[in-house]
């Protein structure tokens, strides 16, 4: 497809499938305790000392490594931003969630995020929002979205 094509994906229905099934929940747990522990260090330079329990259940939940490149899946649980190609990266852990915590999403909320990526903040969100739309303008990435 042209490069100019819009992908929208619906992620509304992602909750159940985003949710891991996989023996890598140990690494998630440790992942999630190095954000809370990032934001409690800046405490007032977000508004606010740590993150809602909801946005770090939701991160404990998604399988992150199913959003990167097979190649860089034993990275996938660090705390730092990683290539997913086309020049793109999937966004450090704490800046998903932090990103997720100032949305202040609610369960009844419709969430439209603009540039999918991999597909793994939308994976987030789809576990916090009633329903969740994500477009993306380079195709090839669309296509691949988790």
């Amino acid at each position: 497809m042209a490069r100019g094509f819009v992908a929208a994906l619906i992620l509304g229905t992602l909750a159940a499938s985003a949710i891991a099934k996989d023996d890598r929940t140990p690494e998630r747990h440790l992942m999630v305790e190095a954000v809370q522990h990032m934001a409690l260090s800046i405490g007032g330079g977000v508004g606010h000392a740590g993150f809602d329990p909801r946005v770090l259940a939701a991160l404990r939940s998604v399988p992150r490594h199913e959003f990167v490149p097979r190649e860089l899946s034993h990275m996938a649980y660090s705390n730092q931003p990683l290539p997913i190609g086309l020049g793109q990266t999937i966004s450090q852990p704490f800046i998903v969630a932090l990103m997720t915590d100032l949305l202040q999403v609610k369960p009844s909320d419709r969430v439209l995020e603009i540039g999918t990526g991999s597909g793994y903040q939308a994976a987030v969100l789809s576990l916090l929002a009633r329903e969740v739309y994500s477009i993306e303008i380079v195709a090839e990435l669309g296509k691949s979205a988790g």
